[in-house]
């Protein structure tokens, strides 16, 4: 704001003589020159306040895990904050599963960008068979062990990481929503509510137990041989693994019809 003429020094570039501005008949008329009116807001700077928005990542899972899988990534979510640092103070969350008799095992966590922030015991950490249930009964609110400090303009990935029972069994789904319910506008010096309404799902899993196919293989036919014979092929096999995780075969037992005249049996 231009408060009177004489705060203005305006000086010719040829004659460089000094002269004495006046107002313009644009929006004011006379000094000052700037100033907010009830008609005209000129000159007016409004400083906002952070905000923060919660959304499901694009590389958040779908589709099958394993029973008895360790470190499995129900959601991930992207976090940005806008117009100022803050620090996650307070999360919620709920976990959906078509069977709760099953306690989750190991160590339940959400992760920021890595880092683990809130970590339980998974058997202490409840769950819904309503998936309409989101954030309401269900709900569990928590206090992060440590307040990650998330960037303004920059993206947080944040993770619920879980240990499944072996003893899950298939066809069993999980799904949870997270919502951040408390951060420190670092800048502002507050402690707020972010609101952010409705809290964000991740997809739905599904547990699937390993399994593995064994198959006479269409490759190899059967066949004769000479008596004799050294390092003879006796048969072929296909094996397939299911699609939730990998199998390692420990051991197989072989039937035949006739062991006789036959030594150094051997698999490859």
């Amino acid at each position: 704001v231009v408060q009177n003429d004489y705060d203005v020094s305006v000086k010719g570039l040829s004659t460089s003589s000094f002269l004495l501005p006046t107002a313009a008949a644009v929006v004011d008329t006379a000094f000052p020159i700037g100033d907010q009116s009830a008609a005209n807001f000129m000159n007016k700077l409004t400083i906002a306040t952070g905000t923060l928005s919660l959304s499901r990542a694009s590389a958040t899972p779908s589709g099958n895990v394993s029973a008895g899988g360790q470190g499995i990534v129900l959601a991930q979510w992207d976090a940005l904050p806008t117009g100022e640092d803050m620090e996650i103070r307070q999360l919620a969350f709920a976990i959906t599963s078509s069977n709760t008799s099953t306690n989750l095992t190991g160590t339940f966590r959400i992760e920021a960008d890595g880092t683990t922030v809130y970590s339980a015991s998974g058997a202490s950490v409840s769950q819904t068979t309503n998936a309409g249930d989101k954030l309401n009964g269900s709900t569990q609110t928590v206090t992060p062990n440590s307040f990650y400090k998330m960037l303004a303009g920059k993206k947080t990935i944040l993770k619920a990481v879980v240990d499944l029972s072996s003893s899950v069994g298939s066809g069993t789904t999980y799904a949870i929503s997270l919502d951040v319910t408390s951060v420190h506008r670092m800048q502002t010096d507050d402690i707020v509510d972010p609101a952010i309404t409705p809290a964000v799902a991740g997809n739905t899993l599904t547990v699937q137990v390993a399994s593995l196919t064994v198959s006479k293989s269409t490759s190899y036919n059967d066949t004769t041989t000479v008596a004799g014979a050294s390092v003879v092929k006796l048969s072929s096999w296909t094996l397939s693994a299911g699609t939730t995780e990998n199998v390692v075969v420990s051991s197989a037992t072989v039937a035949l019809n006739s062991a006789t005249g036959l030594s150094n049996l051997m698999f490859k």
